[in-house]
């Protein structure tokens, strides 16, 4: 009998303990939120007493990116010149790499800029309302990229942006052009390789930093706004202190209603 009650004392005691952790949790939990919500609260009357709007609550609060490095990959470079052009007939390397092949020519930079001239046709392909077709066209070529311009087939180009997971590159931009139903060209700035995380920088500022860094640039320059439209997370491609080490910074991309500004999530600069 004893033990009995001394066994109820046990698990009534645990279940008090449990009880006790549960509500410091959830206290500290409403603590948090708090914080959060007088922060947002705080950045928005700090735009407001510097005249600027901010359309909606799209700040990108809890996002805290790293940075990504590529290194040239010339074996896949010259994958995607067979696949577009056919066999390599000549290399011509200098500060860029120059193939021709059966069906055009293609110029690679170490920066990741590049153009593959003179396509020709491709079975299946007439132009106007062929997004998917594109799409799956480059990926075949060993280009994986998201159209950006649906609605714009009637100007003769397609145009594409790289991403790394579900974060666009937002200046590794691929256009593709033809006329009379005949690719033309392929040309723009691509990833180099495949991106691997640069664990020796990987500290982004704080949300709040980044907006204050913002309105310090557009104060200094004397540049209008008055309202933040949009704030889109993103990368932004950019040489590294080698030329074969091109690096994908986090960014900020600031669309006010004056221009739209690309700024450095890890020093809050301004990427020009």
């Amino acid at each position: 009998m004893a033990w009995t009650k001394l066994k109820n004392i046990i698990i009534v005691l645990l279940i008090c303990v449990n009880l006790s952790f549960l509500i410091l949790i959830a206290i500290r939990g409403q603590g948090t939120s708090n914080i959060k919500q007088e922060t947002k609260e705080a950045v928005h009357t700090y735009l407001r007493s510097n005249n600027i709007e901010l359309q909606e609550d799209n700040i990108p609060w809890d996002r805290h990116e790293t940075i990504y490095i590529t290194e040239r990959d010339q074996i896949k470079e010259e994958e995607l010149v067979k696949a577009s052009l056919g066999e390599i007939n000549e290399r011509q390397i200098g500060s860029a790499t120059k193939y021709t092949a059966g069906q055009g020519t293609a110029l690679f930079h170490e920066d990741g800029r590049f153009s593959i001239e003179k396509v020709g046709t491709l079975d299946g392909f007439n132009g106007i309302d062929q997004s998917d077709f594109v799409t799956d066209y480059l990926n075949e070529i060993g280009i994986s990229a998201v159209q950006i311009n649906k609605n714009e087939q009637e100007k003769n180009s397609f145009q594409f942006m790289q991403s790394i997971g579900d974060m666009p590159v937002f200046n590794c931009v691929i256009y593709l052009e033809y006329q009379d139903n005949v690719l033309q060209s392929i040309h723009g700035r691509r990833l180099l390789g495949e991106p691997v995380l640069n664990e020796r920088e990987n500290a982004s500022l704080s949300s709040t930093t980044l907006i204050a860094r913002f309105v310090q640039y557009i104060k200094k320059e004397n540049i209008p706004c008055s309202t933040i439209l949009q704030i889109e997370s993103g990368y932004y491609y950019m040489s590294g202190s080698l030329s074969i080490n091109i690096r994908a910074i986090p960014v900020w991309k600031v669309t006010t209603d004056y221009s739209e500004y690309y700024l450095n999530c890890m020093t809050g600069e301004i990427v020009k």
